[in-house]
C-alpha cells in the first residue's frame, strides 16, 4: 500500500517551490539583459566571433563599443519575448505560492508563457537582422550588409511553444469550467 505525504506537508512543499522558482524566474528576468550586456561589451573578442555575426564583412576581431552596442541591440529584439514570458512565470509561481494553482488566473499565466515562447521563434531572425542591419548602418561591414539567421532553435521553439499552448488552453477550460461549476454549487 501506497502512503501520500500530508495535504499539508505538500502545500508547505508547493510553497517552498514556488517561492524558489519565481525567484530563479525574476533572476532570470532581471541579470539576462544584464548578462547579454557583459557578454557584448567585456567579451569584445567573443561577442566578434557570435554565430549572426560570421559573415559581416570586414568586422574587427574584438568588437568597438559602437558594433557591441549594435550586436546588443539584435539579442535584446531576440531575447525580449522570452523575458517577457519569464516575467508571466514568476506571476505564475507567486500565485501558486499564494494558493492559486487551478485557476483561471494561473492557466492564463501559463498560456502567455506559452505565447511569449512563440513569439520567440520570429524574435531570433528578427534580431539577427537588427545587430547586422545596424552594424551596417553603423559603417562597420563595409557595403551595406544584412543578415537573417534562423536556427533549429526557432524550430524547437515553435514545437515547445505550441505543446505548451494546447496544454494552457486545455487548463484554461478546465479553470473556468470549474469556476462555473463551482458558482452553482
Amino acid at each position: 500500500m501506497e502512503t501520500y505525504p500530508s495535504r499539508r506537508s505538500l502545500n508547505r512543499r508547493l510553497v517552498r517551490l514556488s517561492r524558489l522558482a519565481a525567484a530563479g524566474c525574476r533572476l532570470a528576468w532581471l541579470a539576462g539583459p544584464a548578462m547579454l550586456a557583459a557578454y557584448c561589451f567585456l567579451l569584445p573578442e567573443a561577442a566578434a566571433r557570435h554565430p549572426w555575426l560570421a559573415h559581416v564583412p570586414d568586422l574587427p576581431a574584438a568588437l568597438g563599443p559602437a558594433a557591441a552596442a549594435c550586436l546588443l541591440a539584435g539579442l535584446l529584439v531576440a531575447t525580449g519575448p522570452l523575458l517577457w514570458g519569464m516575467t508571466q512565470l514568476e506571476a505564475l509561481f507567486r500565485g501558486y505560492g499564494a494558493g492559486e494553482v487551478l485557476t483561471v488566473q494561473a492557466a492564463s499565466r501559463f498560456n502567455r508563457f506559452a505565447l511569449a515562447l512563440l513569439a520567440g521563434v520570429p524574435a531570433g531572425p528578427l534580431g539577427s537582422a537588427v545587430a547586422t542591419g545596424a552594424l551596417s548602418l553603423a559603417g562597420h561591414a563595409g557595403a551595406p550588409f544584412l543578415a537573417v539567421s534562423v536556427g533549429s532553435d526557432q524550430f524547437w521553439l515553435l514545437i515547445l511553444g505550441s505543446v505548451l499552448l494546447l496544454i494552457a488552453r486545455v487548463m484554461l477550460d478546465a479553470a473556468m469550467l470549474a469556476a462555473d461549476d463551482a458558482q452553482i454549487v
